[in-house]
């Protein structure tokens, strides 16, 4: 199990910015098993989502909890998985500016 999420994240990180997401997306879709697993992965990743938004206002994990809840919704959403990868390209166009300015 560790191996395959090993790999997985792996895939994840080698593949184009922009496109990682929607890489996942597509694999997964080849890869179907039954819809009950997607409906899984739909309510994990909306329960995930809801639980990271009430734990924002606490210290603690609420946005990596959202990320993660958004990531699930990807994997089974093409228009989750295009949202992702353009978050991902203004968040690394923002970092960017960022650290340009803090040099």
């Amino acid at each position: 199990m560790f191996g395959r999420l090993r790999r997985r994240w792996h895939n994840l990180a080698r593949a184009k910015p922009g496109k990682r997401f929607q890489n996942r997306y597509y694999e997964r879709k080849q890869h179907r098993s039954s819809p009950l697993v997607k409906c899984a992965y739909v309510v994990l990743g909306t329960l995930l989502m809801i639980a990271g938004i009430a734990l924002l206002p606490a210290p603690g994990p609420g946005m990596l909890v959202i990320v993660l809840g958004a990531a699930l919704l990807a994997q089974e959403s093409l228009l989750d998985a295009r949202a992702c990868d353009a978050t991902e390209m203004k968040l690394r166009a923002w970092l960017r500016r960022a650290r340009r300015a803090w040099r």
